[in-house]
């Protein structure tokens, strides 16, 4: 309860200033207003609007005129979805509630506040997929998807849970996300004329990918979690199915540093099968029966992991420096 408290104070209590989008978060709701008829445009495009969020927003709005009641309401749903996910499934809560911090999903939020609750959404609904109740994991789709279109990337994720890590799906997984890039432009495209203009940031492309610095390393993760499955001979369908959303998310940061896309386009869908790091790194190193190579391991990921959480709040996120309540 306390974590709990002090993340939740800590993201809700930002200045503006802290996170790239946050400042236009708050423009928008500023403009927001009870007098507006959201369905002005038909159901269909309210459908689109992602009304989840607007929701939160009118209704934030509604108790106190301040944007701090926001964000407070948007880390609220993200600490307790991924905390009570961690507290459920993880062999090693602690290990998995460090990594939650400091390799990018608990910040993830400052920055994407809507796609935030999606990625939230998305880990909690992993319960679903392991029970394989499709009725309630379709329902937790369709609930993030009131909030960020993009969590539609994850539907046929549900299918993954049976099936072993083979070679052969390995190449068909690459290949369809290597399909996929080579008509991304076309796609983003027709989205952004048809569907919602943000849309066109997602292929924007540029010189110097920020997102090189993030696909190494969870290149590197995936490459120790794919040996520890070797070496130990894990074959249980949680690792298997875990380490098939590592895999994506790989190839989808791949796929960005490739054709040199925008890190905060296209490359931000990684995170919703990168997260899968946050369970399945903890129970890769248990894997290991000698405690000397398990003590070994964990000093070099805090290590790791220690450096790139200072890489990607100081230069990466603009999250630096933090000021609270402006």
């Amino acid at each position: 309860m306390i974590s709990f408290l002090i993340l939740v104070l800590f993201s809700g209590l930002r200045s503006f200033t802290v996170g790239t989008d946050t400042s236009t978060y708050v423009y928008f709701f500023n403009l927001l207003n009870f007098d507006q008829n959201i369905f002005n445009d038909g159901f269909l495009s309210f459908l689109f609007s992602e009304p989840g969020f607007k929701s939160v927003q009118l209704f934030s709005k509604l108790i106190i005129d301040d944007y701090h009641l926001v964000m407070l309401f948007i880390a609220s749903i993200v600490v307790f979805l991924n905390i009570n996910v961690i507290s459920k499934y993880s062999l090693w809560p602690v290990l998995s509630f460090f990594l939650f911090l400091t390799i990018g999903y608990y910040t993830f939020h400052f920055n994407v506040a809507r796609q935030g609750i999606t990625v939230a959404i998305f880990f909690f609904s992993i319960r679903y997929i392991y029970s394989q109740n499709l009725i309630k994991y379709l329902a937790c789709i369709f609930c993030g998807f009131f909030f960020h279109k993009s969590i539609l990337l994850c539907l046929p994720c549900y299918y993954l849970y049976n099936k072993q890590f083979k070679v052969t799906y390995v190449i068909v997984l690459c290949s369809v996300v290597i399909l996929v890039s080579g008509f991304l432009e076309s796609f983003v495209s027709y989205a952004s004329t048809n569907i919602d203009e943000r849309y066109a940031n997602f292929a924007a492309t540029q010189n110097e990918s920020r997102g090189v610095i993030e696909f190494l390393f969870n290149l590197s993760i995936f490459v120790f979690l794919w040996i520890t499955r070797i070496v130990n001979s894990v074959v249980t369908r949680e690792f298997s199915f875990l380490l098939y959303l590592s895999l994506i998310g790989v190839m989808i940061g791949f796929a960005s540093v490739l054709l040199s896309l925008d890190p905060n386009g296209v490359a931000r869908a990684s995170i919703y099968f990168t997260q899968a790091y946050i369970l399945l790194v903890p129970h890769a190193i248990l894997q290991y029966k000698s405690i000397l190579v398990r003590t070994i391991i964990t000093v070099v990921l805090v290590i790791t992991a220690s450096i790139y959480f200072i890489l990607r709040t100081k230069y990466l996120g603009d999250l630096t420096p933090y000021i609270f309540i402006n």
